[in-house]
């Protein structure tokens, strides 16, 4: 027969496996997707990667709190808050570095070409193209991309990189028109 300790220890031991895979198989889950859709901090992306490292610390938190008098944390439970808060702080590390990244500037937008897919979103937020003069689109973008794709008489393109999402086959540009007197009538970001 089993002690009946020795089976509670098994138990916990098996739990505490099981639980251990699944909270590394998440977080591995949600680094690919925050990989192939550039997510940055948003409703969503934060709750879902904080809400289970709180789970976990808590939960290490009462088993912390409920051992015995006087016993020191075991080096399983220091080892496991441990690798929680890393695994944790990777992820949020990762979306930081996507928040830096789809943040529009002029010098990032010139300088980095293939992560302008990125910042596009921001740019047109941030700032109004409709009314601007062929010199303003210029100072604030630099000098459109030499292509002779979506060329048309009155507009510059702007290649912005390969096009986010899970399959990226095509190219996202952005088109901007211009009216008779030299100022941005309409844009529109376009895929080849």
């Amino acid at each position: 027969m089993i002690d009946a300790e020795f089976a509670k220890k098994l138990i916990w031991k098996l739990a505490l496996t099981v639980g251990i895979v699944m909270y590394v198989a998440l977080y591995m889950c949600y680094n690919l997707v925050i990989d192939l859709l550039h997510s940055s901090f948003s409703i969503v992306s934060v709750p879902a990667v904080l809400g289970p490292y709180l789970i976990v610390t808590g939960i290490l938190f009462v088993v912390w709190r409920n051992r015995k008098k006087g016993e020191k944390p075991g080096k399983r439970l220091v080892f496991g808050a441990l690798a929680a808060t890393a695994i944790f702080l990777y992820s949020f590390a990762k979306l930081a570095v996507n928040e830096y990244e789809s943040r529009f500037t002029p010098s990032k937008w010139m300088a980095a070409k293939e992560k302008r897919v990125y910042m596009v979103d921001d740019l047109l937020e941030r700032h109004q193209l409709a009314g601007m003069t062929r010199g303003e689109v210029r100072n604030l973008l630099g000098q459109p991309t030499d292509t002779a794709y979506f060329q048309e008489q009155n507009n510059w393109v702007y290649e912005l990189g390969p096009e986010r999402g899970l399959v990226r086959i095509d190219s996202e540009w952005l088109v901007i028109w211009f009216d008779t007197d030299g100022t941005v009538s309409r844009y529109r970001i376009m895929t080849d």
